[in-house]
């Protein structure tokens, strides 16, 4: 329809048997009938996917030029200013907030010596297989975690009153640039935490070893098959793994990030985009409210 030249719609308008009105006007609905179908399919179906599609992929390239190493000043000409700054002992966290992702930066001086991408939305899910040199292919944010698999060293569960988190760490020596791999689930993203224990807190491999008395075997180890997979973490070679290990949350903590929601909205924003981001303010009081 959006190929035909203007002359032709002036022929087909001539020829319509003007003597029976009733038959031209037929005519003429029928092609604006069509012609509404085919400008609302492009307007509510065609466009938003499209847009869908190319915000995803948009921060993918985004997320994709995150590397260990890297200045403070080029992680902020990709995502611009940090919207959280936390501080503990020689070590500066920065946290920036994308469309569907937190992520956050561990910098020591200028440099960056770890960072997490955790995903926020199911729809932009993310793919770690550039971030482990292709021995980790998850859809952050879509796959739940499977078998352990190459490289692994552990895992980690903790089950709390209002709080709880899983997390796998791996190891590929050479092969993954001597840089050590986290892969969690982390409550400030998107996903389920849903397991079948009734055990509060469980470690194998390297986390055992700061807590023997909770250690589980590594083999089978637990079933993490209900559990979203929606953080990875990717730590320097020369960063000291004993703040990671030791820690419950790797990336941003949730109760942390919730003060992102006190921010409003530009007043440029469509009454749609004001409708969805006052439902998840909504939501993040509920949480708020809960966890009391």
């Amino acid at each position: 329809m959006w190929g035909i030249h203007p002359s032709d719609w002036l022929h087909w308008f001539g020829a319509l048997d003007w003597s029976h009105l009733d038959n031209v006007v037929s005519s003429l609905v029928g092609v604006l009938g069509l012609t509404g179908i085919a400008w609302a399919t492009v307007r509510f179906v065609l466009n938003p996917l499209a847009s869908r599609l190319g915000r995803r992929r948009a921060q993918a390239k985004l997320l994709d030029q995150l590397a260990c190493g890297s200045s403070v000043a080029f992680v902020e000409s990709l995502f611009g200013p940090a919207q959280f700054i936390t501080r503990r002992d020689d070590l500066e966290y920065r946290t920036y907030h994308l469309h569907g992702a937190w992520v956050m930066v561990d910098v020591k001086g200028d440099e960056v010596m770890s960072f997490s991408i955790t995903i926020t939305k199911r729809r932009m899910h993310y793919n770690t297989e550039r971030h482990t040199f292709g021995f980790l292919k998850l859809n952050l944010g879509k796959d739940t975690f499977g078998d352990h698999g190459i490289g692994y060293e552990g895992e980690r569960l903790w089950i709390g009153a209002y709080r709880n988190g899983y997390l796998r760490m791996y190891y590929f020596m050479r092969s993954g640039a001597y840089q050590n791999y986290f892969v969690s689930y982390n409550m400030s993203g998107v996903g389920q935490m849903s397991i079948d224990t009734q055990q509060h807190s469980a470690n194998s491999g390297k986390y055992a070893q700061d807590n023997p008395a909770e250690a589980i075997q590594s083999e089978p180890g637990l079933e993490a098959k209900g559990i979203t997979a929606n953080t990875l973490t990717v730590v320097h070679p020369e960063m000291p793994l004993d703040e990671y290990i030791s820690s419950d949350i790797l990336g941003p903590d949730e109760a942390h990030v919730q003060r992102a929601t006190a921010i409003k909205p530009p007043n440029n924003q469509s009454v749609r985009g004001r409708l969805r981001y006052r439902w998840y303010q909504i939501k993040q009081q509920a949480k708020a409210m809960i966890g009391r």
